[in-house]
């Protein structure tokens, strides 16, 4: 969204939202400052934004804006140093209503603009965008730049690997008493949910970015409530053949025994439950 300010194209000001379909209404959020439209002719040209469309909870900015991430002031939003667009990667764990971000860039010497990843792409990301000088869109002198990650491992590749006899995701062809799909989220099975004190911990692979795991708390087996909601992608800073750990603290405001069960839900829906 752009809002013109005073003196129009210098101190006009874009803002990014972030939507999502509940079932039954959309559910819009502001979540960032876009900072100064690219030039003032042009003044609805802001540096751009975009999801992944292999998991649209990830979204990629650019932005200009000094604080782009402090939302409680719309009317002063200060420019960053020499005015430079940078790339920033966020992720939401609930729906679009808060984010956590990662800056891309950092203290560029030349503008970062037009974010944006293709369908289907093979790795766990594969960010491309325009570095340079851009005037107006018939002057500019800019090149492509990438950000890319490790190959994506899919499912059906794993399966036709380690269970060429049954690959359905709820089928246990060696007989362990673990399905296929747990045991492709968990290493055949030898990283499996724990408990360590107060933290329910959960080990993601990088790579297996196809399959989610929904972590949910109760005190009575009846209601439950989810405690997150986690995909591979979310985790930076990890080797293509290791992995992080996701802890989830046990709610400390339930009486007496509480429980913990975790999904997993493969990409095309199925998924496998367990309970702790």
């Amino acid at each position: 969204m752009q809002r013109d300010g005073a003196v129009n194209g210098t101190d006009d000001r874009i803002y990014y939202y972030y939507a999502r379909w509940t079932g039954s209404s959309w559910q819009r959020r502001f979540i960032a400052h876009g900072g100064r439209p690219l030039y003032a002719a042009e003044d609805d040209y802001g540096g751009g934004m975009c999801l992944d469309p292999v998991d649209p909870r990830i979204v990629y900015i650019s932005s200009n804006a000094a604080a782009p991430f402090q939302l409680a002031d719309i009317n002063s939003v200060p420019l960053g140093t020499h005015q430079r667009y940078e790339i920033y990667r966020g992720l939401t764990r609930d729906g679009g209503l808060t984010f956590s971000w990662t800056p891309i860039t950092q203290n560029s010497t030349a503008d970062n603009l037009r974010p944006i990843i293709p369908p289907d792409h093979p790795n766990t990301r594969d960010l491309l965008w325009f570095y340079g000088t851009y005037t107006t869109y018939t002057n500019y002198s800019t090149r492509v730049l990438g950000s890319f990650g490790t190959t994506r491992q899919q499912y059906t590749d794993w399966a036709s690997t380690h269970s060429p006899s049954n690959t359905q995701p709820t089928a246990d062809p060696d007989q362990d008493t673990l399905p296929n799909l747990l045991e492709y989220a968990t290493e055949q099975g030898t990283t499996l949910p724990s408990l360590s004190g107060a933290s329910y911990q959960v080990r993601l692979y990088p790579q297996r970015t196809d399959i989610e795991w929904i972590i949910e708390s109760s005190p009575d087996l009846a209601q439950w409530t989810t405690a997150a909601i986690e995909n591979c992608t979310i985790i930076n800073n990890v080797g293509a053949e290791s992995a992080g750990i996701m802890c989830i603290d046990t709610p400390p405001n339930l009486p007496g025994e509480a429980f913990i069960r975790n999904s997993i839900v493969w990409g095309n829906g199925t998924n496998f439950v367990g309970l702790v």
